[in-house]
């Protein structure tokens, strides 16, 4: 209670998984960002780059996803 604003900068390594087959091989995509975020009680504002992306099935490395910005804008409105 009483916080108005906050602001938050770092690195992020975040990866997610699921299962895409019966063979129960699962797939996971893995990626590196710098991101930043602004929050202002009612409106958040996280923006960012994305670097080091891959996906992998099982152990094994398949291939790179690519790099690019992101951009994400959250609100809050009491109904």
């Amino acid at each position: 209670m009483g916080d108005f604003a906050g602001i938050e900068v770092g690195v992020k390594n975040e990866a997610f998984s699921f299962d895409i087959s019966e063979k129960e091989e699962p797939f996971e995509v893995n990626y590196y960002s710098l991101f930043g975020t602004l929050d202002a009680t009612l409106l958040k504002l996280s923006g960012g780059y994305i670097f080091e992306s891959r996906e992998r099935h099982s152990e094994d490395v398949t291939k790179g996803l690519g790099e690019g910005f992101f951009l994400s804008i959250q609100g809050m409105y009491q109904l």
